[in-house]
């Protein structure tokens, strides 16, 4: 039993170390792409603009710009950037703006390279409550920054998208559904008339708070879930 699970703890620290080295050779090639490039990150103060700003703050990326409405955290956002990265604080540019409104995505798209779209009203009891403004900022927003990025001959978009878009029960998750929708039907016509290259992407597994949202899946614990599954297995970077 001892050399067994020596033998398993052996396999274990090989496959992290392999995963760690591909993942260091996938960030060399994206940050290779991006040199000298200009990045918009529409939503760009909240938890994915936040993650994202930091992989490539000390990249050669030319320009990032965050768009959002909410000009606190971008006040905040500018402040902890001078404070601790003074050296990299002036890549960042910001724009207080809506994807409602085209016209601010327009004037923060002119001259960009990519974009990455992950604004979007992301919580579940909130889009209930309010659909309609669900629908005004997934859905609209959307086709918004995909008509902007078409105009400013947008090299490519990445829209970030959710696990609840599959088989969606909430307004949250049709509206995104939607999104992805709208983002498969002008993909063809973006690329002729712009050569504007859209993507879409989903990222989840989201339990109470994860690196990479805050929107949770719900008042689950470990031991509910463990109770339930018999057995939990955990992406490495996914923290309960």
């Amino acid at each position: 039993m001892f050399l067994k699970r020596q033998i398993l703890l052996s396999v274990n620290e090989y496959d992290s170390h392999t995963a760690a080295v591909e993942r260091e050779e996938k960030m060399q090639t994206i940050t290779e792409a991006f040199r000298g490039k200009t990045l918009v990150i529409t939503g760009g103060t909240g938890s994915f603009g936040s993650t994202v700003l930091k992989h490539f703050l000390a990249t050669d990326i030319g320009e990032i710009r965050i768009i959002s409405r909410d000009e606190k955290k971008q006040d905040t956002m500018r402040h902890t950037l001078q404070a601790d990265y003074p050296e990299y604080a002036g890549k960042v540019s910001f724009y207080v703006g809506d994807v409602r409104n085209i016209n601010s995505v327009r004037d923060v798209m002119y001259g960009a390279d990519y974009v990455f779209h992950a604004a979007a009203l992301k919580e579940v009891p909130s889009c209930e409550f309010f659909p309609m403004e669900a629908v005004r900022t997934n859905v609209i927003g959307t086709d918004n920054v995909i008509t902007a990025a078409v105009e400013n001959k947008i090299e490519r978009v990445v829209f970030l998208s959710t696990d609840k878009a599959a088989y969606p029960i909430n307004s949250m998750g049709m509206t995104k559904a939607i999104g992805e929708k709208i983002v498969a039907a002008r993909a063809q016509k973006a690329y002729e008339r712009g050569g504007t290259v859209l993507a879409c992407t989903r990222y989840g597994f989201a339990v109470r708070v994860t690196a990479m949202s805050c929107a949770a899946v719900g008042p689950l614990s470990r031991y509910s879930l463990i109770r339930l599954s018999g057995k939990l297995r955990l992406p490495s970077r996914i923290r309960i």
